[in-house]
């Protein structure tokens, strides 16, 4: 925050020694790319909803892992949570990162086109600590493995299997439906 107001600071001096025309010049570019970023924002969350709306759970069985990956965080995004990315190789087992006001969760991401095993539990575990997290989740286009399922509750390991995803993906879209109506 020191380096925003040494910045901004700084401006303003360069603006009152160049005139109040420079000044409303400027003010005239920063609302011009405040409203096209408002635009493309407007847009990006029509096509997503729109995405949304016309969602088919097969539509994640196609993907590779780094855009299923891409698309639960649009998908938790939706869902009021904040939501950053792991390096895609080296994470430690950790894809996803959610926050939210009171916890900060780690997500393995995992499509595959067979049942997700017990693998997946123990990476998402032994990455929590490394992040700093509460809480750690697994998310599969797919379903789990029984040993998975007995794993993740030992361990309070959220499994969301393509049942789960699915009703994520309703959420999300109402949510947004909600949103877009106030």
């Amino acid at each position: 925050t020191v380096l925003v107001i040494m910045a901004l600071t700084s401006i303003i001096s360069i603006f009152v020694n160049a005139g109040l025309g420079a000044f409303l010049f400027f003010l005239t570019i920063c609302f011009a790319i405040f409203t096209l970023f408002s635009r493309w924002d407007k847009k990006r969350k029509e096509e997503l909803l729109e995405s949304f709306k016309h969602f088919k759970i097969s539509d994640f069985d196609s993907m590779d892992g780094v855009t299923f990956e891409q698309k639960l965080g649009e998908i938790f995004q939706a869902l009021d949570y904040k939501v950053s990315f792991t390096k895609v190789t080296g994470d430690y087992g950790v894809d996803l990162i959610l926050e939210n006001n009171t916890k900060k969760i780690g997500v393995q991401a995992k499509c595959y086109s067979g049942k997700v095993s017990l693998n997946a539990v123990q990476e998402i575990y032994a990455g929590l600590p490394y992040y700093g997290l509460h809480d750690g989740w697994v998310v599969t286009n797919n379903y789990f493995t029984d040993s998975a399922q007995k794993l993740a509750q030992k361990n309070n390991i959220l499994l969301i299997d393509r049942d789960g995803l699915y009703q994520c993906v309703k959420d999300a879209y109402q949510n947004m439906l909600k949103k877009s109506s106030n």
